[in-house]
C-alpha cells in the first residue's frame, strides 16, 4: 500500500490467523510483532488498539494491558464513535484482563456496569457468576439470574 494508506482491518485479521497455519508456531509470535507495530502506526483504529490490548494480555503483560484498556475505555466514555458491538467488546475484554491479571475488584467492578449496561447478555452474565464465584460472592449469583429474567 501507499505510505499514509493501511490495509483494512479485516485484511489484517486475515493474515494474522494465516501466519501460524502456513508457517507454524514461529510466526504466530510475528503475528503479534505485526499487530504491535501496525497498532503503534496507527493510534486511531480501535480494532488495531484492542488487539494490542489483547497481545499484552495473551503474553501475560496484565500493567501494560490495562493501561492499553485504560486508554480505550477513556475513548467510550468520550462517546467516540462505536459500534454497539464494538463497545461491547471492548468493554467485556477490559473486564477480562483484569480478571486475567487477578484484580478481581476491578473485574467486578466491570463485569457490574458491563451487566448493568446490557442487561440483556446472557453470556456476560455467565461470565460475571463465574467472577463473583471465583471471589467468593456466591450468594450474589442467584440475584444476578433473576435480574436478567425480569
Amino acid at each position: 500500500t501507499a505510505p499514509g494508506v493501511y490495509a483494512s482491518t479485516d485484511r489484517l485479521v486475515l493474515l494474522l490467523t494465516a501466519l501460524p497455519k502456513v508457517g507454524g508456531a514461529g510466526l504466530a509470535d510475528g503475528g503479534d510483532a505485526a499487530t504491535v507495530l501496525l497498532a503503534q502506526r496507527d493510534q486511531k483504529n480501535a480494532d488495531l488498539q484492542k488487539a494490542w490490548a489483547d497481545v499484552l494480555d495473551r503474553r501475560q503483560d496484565y500493567a501494560a494491558a490495562e493501561a492499553r484498556y485504560q486508554q480505550l475505555l477513556a475513548r467510550v466514555n468520550n462517546n467516540e464513535q462505536l459500534t454497539t458491538a464494538e463497545r461491547r467488546e471492548l468493554l467485556l475484554a477490559a473486564a477480562r484482563v483484569a480478571v486475567h491479571a487477578g484484580n478481581m475488584p476491578l473485574a467486578l467492578e466491570r463485569f457490574g456496569n458491563f451487566v448493568a449496561e446490557l442487561p440483556a447478555d446472557m453470556r456476560a452474565r455467565n461470565e460475571f457468576a463465574g467472577v463473583l464465584i471465583r471471589a467468593g460472592r456466591y450468594a450474589e449469583v442467584p440475584g444476578l439470574y433473576k435480574a436478567g429474567t425480569e
